[in-house]
């Protein structure tokens, strides 16, 4: 099925249109959630930093086993914490995702 064909089902369906969730890929989402780590990290306020950490932590509780090991990264990143050496531990396509933003 084709993506224009995809939106109209959907509309018809939901009445709604097609969240971007759902057109954005995976991979471009998860990047997008690191930058946005990644920023807090650098230029966050203690507030905004507190509620992206419970954000991951309620994440975390639903996740899979590389999932957790992955935003438990994010977490330690967040909280000053070196992970150089854990993020060499990490599965692809994590790995190199998360190599690519903690530079």
């Amino acid at each position: 099925m084709g993506e224009s064909q995809f939106d109209t089902y959907w509309k018809t369906l939901t009445n709604q249109e097609v969240p971007e969730y759902i057109k954005a890929p995976p991979s471009t989402q998860l990047e997008e959630f690191i930058q946005y780590i990644v920023d807090l990290h650098e230029k966050g306020g203690q507030q905004e930093i507190e509620q992206a950490t419970k954000e991951i932590k309620d994440l975390l509780k639903e996740s899979e086993p590389g999932i957790k090991q992955f935003l438990q990264l994010l977490l330690d990143f967040l909280s000053g914490k070196d992970i150089s050496q854990k993020v060499k531990e990490l599965e692809e396509p994590l790995k190199s995702i998360l190599e690519k933003y903690m530079k």
